[in-house]
């Protein structure tokens, strides 16, 4: 019996140890040491499973139904997938309303009257929204049978304001959120019926904040998974 508690005893000191040194060493330093590594994978997978798994899949691949990202394909929504970046979106959510959470924009819905809440835009016509929609298609190599919609999304693309968020290469902006419409990550699938209806209702999709409600060993483990996870190292 005293062997026993003396065992857990020395393994929670251990583990108070490596959750002291993952926290004190810099995050991005983290990610390249071999036990806070698999340190990190020990408290980040259960931690995942319990509280991402919902929305992000038990494989963290992510679920369009939902606009749930996949979390280690290495295509980001904010920042470049260093640990930190990561770290800021598990701690403080995105439209949470953790007053440091990531809300600096969202995508318009253009069908409606007032598509935007933050400033006022022009709505758009059904048969723009598809125009959009085969513009943005060509644009990955899917070519629309219509190449003249194509031409006139784009068109569209630049006087609806697109490129105010997702920039006039359409390459996204990761400092706001606003995804690339040029790559094969799609948050609501990649279909023209699901993009025209992202363009008609639009998105403001939520990550809760987990500051407060994850021990910050645990946050910061996370951030360190998924970072190494995704390839970023």
């Amino acid at each position: 019996m005293l062997f026993s508690l003396v065992v857990l005893g020395v393994r929670a000191a251990q583990r108070r140890h490596l959750e002291d040194r993952i926290l004190s060493t810099w995050p991005e330093t983290a990610a390249l040491d071999p036990e806070l590594v698999r340190f990190a994978g020990s408290l980040a997978a259960p931690a995942l499973a319990s509280h991402c798994a919902g929305c992000h899949g038990g494989d963290l691949h992510g679920d369009p139904t939902h606009g749930a990202p996949d979390l280690i394909d290495g295509e980001w929504l904010y920042g470049e997938g260093r640990v930190a970046d990561i770290e800021q979106t598990i701690s403080h959510g995105i439209r949470s309303g953790d007053h440091r959470s990531r809300d600096l924009a969202d995508m318009p819905g253009f069908v409606l009257q007032n598509p935007y809440r933050r400033y006022r835009i022009a709505s758009l016509k059904p048969s723009e929204i598809r125009d959009l929609a085969a513009f943005i298609l060509q644009m990955n190599g899917r070519l629309p049978a219509d190449s003249a919609a194509a031409a006139r999304g784009q068109a569209l693309y630049g006087s609806a304001l697109c490129y105010d968020c997702h920039t006039a290469s359409a390459q996204g902006d990761p400092a706001i959120g606003a995804p690339s419409l040029r790559r094969h990550a799609w948050l609501y699938g990649a279909g023209a019926e699901q993009i025209s209806d992202v363009i008609a209702y639009g998105r403001s999709g939520i990550c809760p904040s987990w500051s407060g409600r994850l021990p910050p060993a645990t946050i910061r483990a996370i951030a360190i998974y998924l970072h190494v996870r995704s390839g970023a190292s």
